[in-house]
């Protein structure tokens, strides 16, 4: 979950009215437990297991080498993230945008940034093992057939 913290300080009902609706916005980013589809291997072969699930094995390294995507995605772009939020409270607080709005652009910046880093080469994570190696012709873990990256998504909570 993605949150930013506001302190507005004024006498403004429009203002404090906001200031209470940022605090119920926040954008959740990962491949969504909802997303039941299973995970298929490099032989087209469905698998026991759903990409969700595949995300957090691999994030904390579940009976495999850790690869954290999830929260080194996010650590390697809190800059861009931190700027795409503070943009989007300042528009909400002057009247140009929807809480709802600057919150999915929240939520899509940081899906992006995770995107991305996954995608770097060389890749950051531990290296696949010769086997997987030679079966890809590559070592790019996460990245062979796209399947895991087409999965993370962001979507914006706001009550």
């Amino acid at each position: 979950m993605i949150g930013v913290n506001t302190k507005v300080i004024t006498k403004d009902k429009r203002l404090k009215d906001i200031r209470r609706e940022l605090k119920n916005a926040f954008a959740t980013v990962g491949i969504h437990q909802e997303d039941n589809t299973q995970y298929v291997d490099d032989d087209g072969e469905k698998q026991n297991v759903t990409y969700a699930q595949l995300g957090h094995i691999f994030e904390m390294g579940l009976g495999q080498p850790r690869r954290p995507w999830l929260s080194e995605g996010l650590n390697e772009n809190i800059e861009v993230i931190k700027k795409v939020a503070q943009n989007g409270i300042k528009a909400v607080t002057n009247g140009t945008m929807k809480i709802k709005t600057a919150t999915e652009m929240l939520g899509d910046a940081a899906a992006l940034g995770i995107v991305d880093q996954i995608s770097k080469r060389p890749s950051p994570y531990v290296a696949n093992k010769q086997s997987t190696i030679k079966k890809k012709d590559g070592n790019q873990p996460l990245v062979h057939t796209g399947g895991f990256k087409a999965r993370i998504k962001s979507k914006a909570h706001v009550k």
